[in-house]
């Protein structure tokens, strides 16, 4: 059996994954206590809607036709979510339940979405192509700022691109 030696860009690899993981141990952590900002409706409805499911209110939302082009005004709130995918939130209402705020564990997904986004692009460049190619493709999504930006918020993209 032949044995392979270690070049020199594998030693690199380790070095880049190190650095990636440290990057994203920071990023994680301005996320969560500096930069997430729910100045955006759509973030704080997610939050809303995983707070009515750990209350046992069910998949309803107390904004009264949020995101709905007819409603009634004698509607009662909270109303049912008919609006928006319920994935996002019932993900949020999970860690909620484990002991998170559900505000932080909106942030805490839209980050480990974003780390697995960037591990299965990895991962399908490996397959594809090899190594050089796969780093080259994670160093190429970690500038692309729109994918940055919606990863350090309550936002369901970057959980929608596991998908």
């Amino acid at each position: 059996m032949r044995q392979m030696k270690p070049d020199k860009f594998s030693f690199l690899g380790s070095v880049f994954i190190f650095l990636l993981i440290f990057y994203f141990t920071l990023f994680g952590f301005n996320a969560l206590t500096r930069t997430s900002d729910f100045s955006d409706p759509d973030t704080m409805n997610f939050v809303d809607i995983a707070r009515n499911i750990t209350t046992g209110r069910g998949l309803s939302q107390s904004a009264l036709g949020f995101n709905v082009p007819r409603f009634s005004a004698t509607a009662e709130i909270p109303m049912p979510l008919t609006s928006q995918p319920p994935v996002y939130s019932l993900l949020t209402a999970l860690l909620a339940c484990a002991g998170l705020s559900c505000v932080t564990a909106a942030v805490l997904i839209s980050v480990v979405c974003y780390g697995l986004v960037l591990l299965l692009a990895f991962r399908l460049s490996l397959k594809l192509y090899d190594e050089n190619t796969a780093l080259l493709t994670i160093g190429f999504l970690l500038l692309y700022e729109p994918l940055r930006n919606v990863s350090g918020v309550a936002f369901s993209e970057s959980l929608g691109l596991l998908f």
